[in-house]
């Protein structure tokens, strides 16, 4: 179990269970509480495997799942040429993983919108698991309220604002990894959001006001070279009509 624990930086520790939960070797020198769901072993027949909630793991100062797969004894064969199945044999066991979360918060550093956005990873009950800040007790701790949560959801891949766990207005989206039932969200404050559109609004607005002193210079001389010559005209021809018949103008 440690030459393998040692090649996958994810894996905090390997064990092997009995069918009853029970450890039966581990790679740590210190076993710890084995966390499994309570119906963990059914879970192992039906689908092949199973996982606990995610939770905050004090020793390593990691966020971390438990999961598991079942061992059989038997004969293996095959459902279609890339799914296998085991046809003969009962269950052993299960080889079960810690699997700390820190690879997982650096792909969400690496996505992370903006300047100060941030990507999340909770449950459906909106329990936060890891972020792309990292992952922390305190925020293991944190949770958007249920109907928030479920307000989300039923907007999925939609771009909606909305108030974050933490309070703030921002805007964002999310969407569901099916494997595992979590919700991801990723979200950035509205006021950044909107800088840009601000920022547009204010490059528009002085296109616009130039555009307007142009026309309005243009006008301006168009009123010189047509209207002044016919303000004049009209001078010239009311003298005419009066008897003034030296009136002259320029052609």
């Amino acid at each position: 179990l440690n030459s393998v624990r040692d090649k996958f930086r994810d894996y905090t520790e390997l064990l092997v269970l009995d069918t009853h939960g029970h450890l039966v070797a581990t790679s740590s020198e210190r076993p710890r509480q084995v966390a499994l769901p309570p119906d963990w072993a059914s879970d192992l027949r039906r689908h092949g495997g199973t996982q606990s909630e995610p939770y905050w793991a004090s020793k390593d100062e990691q966020a971390t799942i438990l999961v598991a797969v079942p061992i059989y004894s038997g004969a293996v064969g095959r459902v279609s040429r890339t799914t296998p199945r085991v046809t003969g044999g009962p269950a052993l066991g299960a080889f079960a993983a810690r699997v700390n979360l820190r690879s997982a918060a650096d792909m969400l550093r690496r996505f992370a919108p903006g300047e100060s956005g941030q990507i999340y990873v909770m449950t459906r009950e909106g329990k936060i698991i890891i972020s792309s800040r990292g992952a922390s007790a305190s925020l293991s701790e944190e949770r958007y309220k249920l109907e928030s949560a479920s307000w989300l959801l039923e907007r999925q891949d939609r771009a909606v604002q909305f108030t974050s766990f933490t309070d703030d207005r921002v805007v964002g989206s999310v969407r569901v990894a099916p494997a595992l039932d979590w919700v991801v969200i990723s979200e950035i404050p509205s006021a950044e959001a909107f800088r840009q559109v601000a920022r547009l609004r204010n490059m528009t607005l002085t296109i616009v006001t130039f555009l307007l002193a142009v026309v309005g210079a243009f006008a301006y001389l168009l009123s010189l070279l047509i209207v002044r010559p016919l303000n004049r005209l009209t001078q010239a021809a009311s003298r005419v009509a009066g008897g003034d018949l030296d009136i002259g103008l320029p052609v």
